[in-house]
């Protein structure tokens, strides 16, 4: 089993961060190991709600179904993602969690997951914790780039 947790403090307010990682299609793309989500139009963002991602893993693709389990609106949100047709791969759950903390906004990000071999999963942790780590560290920037500032003045010269 791997369980791992990971924070990153944004400089963006707690709206600002929850309006961006709720758009799955655009918060889960910055995992490496994602190569294709497909979420239907018909999702409402209910508990039980479902979808497909493309996993992309040593030059292999594993299709895996992803359910919602946890849906707490501006506050978390818990990801079960499971393997598809059988094929081995590594199930787990993602979980976002946010915090306000002043002006900024604290998310964490806590896995767990096993695929099923315990030599495996201690090979594997590593690069999922990489992942993880460079997953936070590119929403961070994609979410800070995109706020602007509008309480400075410019003024022409």
């Amino acid at each position: 089993m791997v369980r791992l947790h990971q924070n990153i403090l944004i400089k963006a307010n707690k709206e600002i961060v929850w309006s961006f990682m709720s758009d799955f299609s655009r918060s889960l793309s910055y995992n490496r190991f994602h190569s294709e989500i497909e979420i239907p139009n018909t999702i409402t963002l209910k508990i039980g709600d479902s979808f497909t991602i493309q996993h992309r893993f040593l030059f292999l693709k594993h299709q895996m179904t992803v359910s919602l389990l946890n849906w707490t609106p501006k506050d978390s949100f818990t990801l079960a993602e499971s393997e598809v047709k059988g094929k081995f791969c590594f199930n787990h759950k993602i979980t976002f969690v946010i915090h306000e903390k002043g002006e900024a906004t604290n998310l964490q990000n806590l896995l767990e997951g096993s695929s099923g071999n315990s030599m495996i999963d201690i090979l594997w942790k590593p690069f999922v914790k990489v992942a993880m780590i460079e997953e936070l560290m590119r929403i961070k920037t994609a979410i800070e780039s995109s706020v602007t500032t509008h309480s400075q003045s410019f003024e022409p010269i």
